[in-house]
């Protein structure tokens, strides 16, 4: 009997001590240009023009394609357009790298 109690709370410790992730998987759909207007520890330079959308833009001379980025910006405690539009600049300098 002991034994089975010693399994019971051992297993809800584990159970307890289990954190889900904080991550979140949400999509926000913001206009561009506060993002581009907002504040950023890292934004492009402007060295590269980015298009976006349905915008004219000039004749493509390279097309790449399959270039992936990987930055987060930290969202603890700050709004999440702040956080999403800082995210969003750090791509795109990344990108102009």
């Amino acid at each position: 009997m002991k034994s089975l109690h010693r399994v019971g709370l051992i297993a809800a410790a584990l159970l307890l001590t289990g954190d889900p992730a904080l991550a979140r998987n949400i999509k926000f759909l913001m206009p561009i240009e506060e993002a581009l207007a907002s504040e950023a520890d890292e934004k492009p330079s402007g060295s590269i023009k980015f298009y976006f959308g349905e915008q004219e833009h000039p004749k493509i001379a390279i097309r790449v394609r399959g270039e992936a980025v990987y930055r987060k910006a930290a969202a603890m405690g700050r709004a999440e357009e702040k956080s999403c539009a800082e995210a969003f600049l750090y791509a795109l300098a990344a990108l102009e790298k």
